[in-house]
């Protein structure tokens, strides 16, 4: 792999560690937001590969999924996933939304999503070269 698909996976890597600690300091909100930064970066890594280019400046998943060519290999869980996590990149930079988005979740649901995201990080990852 190259220096520049390394480097997005080694970040991604490092966000689903962020929402791992972020959870158990529950801290519900900043974990579902590294769960989509580490997501995203695992889909411009993919991006990388497959277009041998910078990913582009966009952070919607549904987006990225498209752009790389897999969006109709993903199961609809998958899909759902990640317009949920849209949500938390987009709402969690505005003020006013913010609480709202934090009282939806508790333990469980984040838990449940990070979850979600371990099993679709890992089957992103399998998308790259080993």
């Amino acid at each position: 792999m190259s220096n520049s698909i390394n480097n997005w996976l080694k970040i991604a890597e490092d966000d689903i560690s962020a929402a791992e600690w972020n959870l158990e300091g529950n801290q519900f909100l900043w974990c579902i937001f590294m769960c989509q930064q580490g997501i995203e970066k695992i889909l411009k890594a993919i991006y990388q590969y497959k277009m041998d280019k910078t990913p582009p400046f966009k952070h919607d998943l549904l987006f990225l999924a498209k752009s790389v060519g897999i969006i109709e290999d993903c199961p609809e869980e998958t899909i759902d996933l990640f317009a949920y996590l849209n949500i938390y990149y987009i709402e969690t930079r505005y003020s006013e939304k913010r609480e709202e988005l934090k009282a939806n979740l508790n333990k469980e649901n984040t838990r449940e999503t990070l979850e979600k995201t371990k099993r679709t990080f890992e089957w992103l990852k399998s998308k790259l070269p080993k």
